[in-house]
């Protein structure tokens, strides 16, 4: 009788063994399976992310694209207001006139005498005593309808003048025009302060 027990034990033994092996190989593919899939999303979220960073890419070089043409556009349109002042001889007075031979008007004028050949100065202030300081010329404007704000001959020769001043956008600009010995204009540069 305890051998029959002993192999029914035996006999049972076994199949537990057997359901534990059963139930120990589905536990290992389902985790394959999990394992696998975990892969599979993982893939796919790189690949998302990858994409997010390429439309990134996109968006910011579109951004950049904007930017410049909004730079270029400010330049445009820079270029139709920008004021341009020269000095000349007054016909008649033997005396220097300036004029605005550009395309907007030019405000808040500064009129500074300087040596011949100094760089712009964007600090310099007014240094003679001129009736354009502070005021404005309108294109196609000119010194001849302003006989108070011309300059003798006597007064400028051998020098430089700076005339600062700036577009209605508030851009700045400076024009140094240099004389010679008789007090006539011989040299005339025109600058835009960088922003």
């Amino acid at each position: 009788m305890w051998t029959s027990i002993v192999a029914i034990a035996g006999i049972l033994q076994v199949l537990v063994l057997a359901v534990t092996a059963y139930l120990v190989r589905g536990y290992l593919r389902e985790t394959e399976r999990l394992r696998i899939a975990t892969r599979d999303q993982v893939n796919k979220t790189q690949e998302l992310v990858e994409t997010a960073q390429r439309q990134l890419t996109a968006s910011q070089q579109q951004v950049e694209a904007s930017q410049a043409l909004v730079t270029a556009s400010q330049k445009q349109l820079e270029a139709q207001i920008r004021p341009a002042i020269v000095a000349r001889m007054h016909r008649k007075a033997q005396a220097v006139v300036l004029e605005n031979v550009g395309n907007g008007a030019a405000v808040n004028l500064s009129v500074a005498r300087v040596d011949p050949g100094t760089p712009v100065n964007w600090l310099q202030t007014f240094n003679l005593p001129s009736l354009w300081n502070g005021s404005y010329l309108e294109p196609d404007m000119n010194g001849e309808e302003w006989n108070e704000g011309a300059f003798s001959t006597s007064f400028v020769t051998n020098v430089a003048l700076q005339i600062s001043y700036e577009s209605l956008s508030g851009r700045a600009y400076a024009t140094i025009v240099e004389f010679d010995g008789t007090g006539r204009p011989m040299r005339t540069r025109f600058c835009v302060k960088e922003e």
